[in-house]
């Protein structure tokens, strides 16, 4: 039997590697950190979608009800504008009747004191921009639909405003032309509906009278005109409205 080797007496016995205390400290406090990042992290995220959905829903409910503010704004609008187009095209019928009559130096009669009356109007666009100054402090931007904002800048940037010097021009006229002339022409004037002559036979030689005939034929056609078509763009505008109003 052979007898094994006797082990050295400078081998060693292996042992098992002990972790050093402040090593592994570390990286148990390094992963806790790192958890507790990521728990703040995904707060902060989660807060911040919140918060960004709530603001979302805020804003939407805001456009929506400036929406409907400014719809009803336009629908009064629309009533008025439609009146004085109106107004505009009776008068301007009444002009050119009376011009056609006088010319041919046709007799007075009194169905002619409907014109003469009806001829004796001025008629100022008295819009609600209430909504629309509203609209403008939140900022144009808060109108999502790029049609609808852009039509409803250009409606009270363009179309607005470009009617309102003609306006002044006619209201100055009439205040400080035809009512006078009225005033010592006419008698039982009432404004729109009906106005007698003083002297009939006087006005068909009048140039006064003829060219205050011309100037009106003249503006109330183009005053007409620019009020129809203030009419389509109101009403345009107000089919965009419905139609947003109708998706919320």
């Amino acid at each position: 039997m052979t007898d094994s080797p006797a082990p050295s007496a400078s081998a060693t016995t292996p042992t098992t590697p002990v972790p050093r205390t402040g090593t592994w400290q570390w990286q148990q406090k390094l992963r806790w950190f790192t958890a507790e990042i990521v728990i703040v992290v995904a707060g902060v995220l989660i807060a911040l979608a919140i918060n960004a959905w709530w603001q979302g829903r805020q804003d939407h409910a805001l456009e929506t009800r400036t929406l409907r503010e400014l719809r009803d704004a336009l629908a009064n609008d629309l009533n008025d504008i439609r009146f004085n187009a109106g107004l505009h095209e009776r008068a301007g019928a009444s002009a050119r009747r009376l011009r056609e009559h006088l010319r041919a130096h046709q007799p007075y009669a009194k169905a002619l004191d409907v014109d003469f009356g009806g001829i004796l109007v001025s008629t100022y666009s008295v819009r609600d921009e209430i909504a629309y100054e509203t609209l403008k402090q939140r900022g144009l931007g808060s109108i999502t639909h790029d049609a609808l904002r852009h039509a409803i800048g250009h409606l009270y940037g363009v179309r607005y405003p470009s009617i309102m010097p003609f306006q002044d021009q006619a209201w100055d006229f009439v205040n400080t032309h035809q009512i006078p002339f009225y005033s010592a022409h006419f008698k039982d004037i009432r404004f729109a509906e009906s106005a007698t002559p003083l002297d009939y036979d006087a006005l068909l030689d009048s140039t006064e009278f003829a060219a205050l005939l011309d100037w009106r034929v003249g503006m109330d056609v183009f005053q007409a005109q620019q009020l129809r078509k203030l009419d389509a763009e109101v009403t345009s505008l107000i089919a965009l409205i419905d139609d947003e109003l109708a998706q919320r």
